[in-house]
């Protein structure tokens, strides 16, 4: 049980960080989108200064 709630864990933590990359990635090919969702827009900035 121990080994699936770990693995559950990862798998949730690395489909966070790829959405949060493509959401940073059409905030960048859309820059009319800037603005419009405030924690979208705090998501993408935390991937630009993570860089």
């Amino acid at each position: 049980m121990r080994n699936s709630t770990v693995d559950l864990a990862q798998l949730r933590q690395r489909r966070e960080a790829v959405r949060t990359k493509e959401l940073a990635e059409l905030l960048e090919r859309r820059p009319d989108l800037w603005g419009v969702h405030l924690p979208a827009d705090l998501a993408a900035e935390y991937v630009l200064w993570s860089a």
